[in-house]
């Protein structure tokens, strides 16, 4: 196990816990000094204190034999505000997460290139309107709705990784694997609108040629716009609203949520954006919708859902072509294999 002291430095940091918590976990099975050993190479674990790791760690033996290595360094949204702590715990479950993921595709040949269909310097909100337009049509969706967004990027061959990270200070990242596979993460912890603008928000970072020089501010601003022209489109908006109104009724802005799962504010942000609304308008509309429902207003419902089940449609398939075994797919879920057998065996109606 060479690579022993990385994969269990790993492993804690997803937990978020120090070496000491890490002791305390184990109910003084290990102390802090020899957990710090094993982390340098100093010195290798005996087969109960691995078995020990493992269960307290919630991974699997064959976590510590894992041998492919890359590094990530997204830009954070709201990166300021996470502690180092928090930060490593969430880099460190979405390595595990593209570890496993990329090698089900490897096992199966379920490879999936991704090809970003836009390349024009994008330097202004503007561009990014524009530039969301170019992609939906390239890309073959229209002005169409999303139903399942995180489906649809994995579709194109976007990695998602989706985890409730324990704080709402983070929304999302993403970042490309190797200059090749690009990854995009949820934070599961905020609200299904949030959720769905973030994904289009971490695309935007992805697909956009926006240049160094741009400065973060403009940079998030035009990320902000591609998503909200790629959850409505202009026309779809206008089509909605029409091209020049004096007032909205907020029954509207819910109807027009359930439908194409974009945040009552964030429409009005649209409006506003593309002249449908004065400034003056969208201002007082929204101090009055914080000031009956609050500042994380959320109006309305959308019924779409915002998941994949490709990871695990690919491990079926290698099991059923004999790729895999059912206890390898098992693995690499991270799931013990009862359970897997159970989430995939079909439940027949008595």
């Amino acid at each position: 196990m060479n690579n022993f002291p990385q994969r269990l430095k790993m492993a804690r940091t997803m937990k978020g816990w120090s070496m000491r918590e890490l002791s305390e976990q184990l109910d003084g099975k290990l102390s802090k000094q020899a957990i710090g050993k094993y982390e340098n190479g100093d010195m290798e674990p005996e087969h109960t204190s691995l078995l020990a790791l493992c269960e307290v760690l919630d991974v699997r033996l064959d976590f510590f034999e894992r041998e492919r290595s890359f590094s990530l360094k997204p830009e954070f949204r709201k990166f300021q505000r996470l502690p180092q702590k928090k930060q490593n715990e969430i880099l460190g479950k979405t390595k595990d997460f593209l570890e496993r993921y990329l090698e089900a595709e490897e096992l199966t040949a379920s490879d999936k290139e991704f090809k970003n269909p836009l390349s024009k310097l994008c330097l202004t909100v503007e561009d990014a309107e524009n530039q969301a337009d170019l992609f939906r049509k390239k890309m073959n969706i229209g002005d169409n709705p999303f139903y399942n967004i995180i489906e649809q990027l994995e579709e194109w061959g976007i990695k998602v990784y989706k985890d409730h990270f324990g704080t709402e200070d983070i929304s999302g990242l993403a970042d490309y694997i190797d200059n090749r596979v690009p990854i995009i993460v949820i934070n599961s912890a905020v609200n299904l609108d949030r959720q769905r603008f973030t994904a289009l928000h971490e695309l935007a970072h992805l697909v956009l040629n926006i240049p160094d020089s741009v400065s973060h501010k403009t940079k998030e601003a035009i990320c902000n716009r591609f998503a909200g022209a790629m959850l409505i489109s202009a026309r779809q908006l206008r089509h909605e609203l029409g091209s020049n109104r004096k007032n909205i009724h907020l029954k509207e802005l819910e109807i027009i949520k359930a439908q194409y799962g974009i945040s009552p504010l964030a429409i009005l942000y649209r409006a506003k954006d593309l002249g449908i609304i004065s400034s003056y308008l969208f201002t007082q509309k929204m101090r009055y919708i914080r000031s009956i429902i609050g500042h994380k207003a959320d109006i309305g419902k959308f019924y779409g859902k915002e998941e994949s089940n490709r990871f695990l449609q690919i491990l079926c398939k290698g099991i059923a072509e004999g790729a895999i075994t059912s206890s390898k797919a098992a693995s690499l879920l991270n799931m013990r294999l009862a359970e897997f057998r159970d989430l995939v065996n079909l439940k027949v109606p008595a």
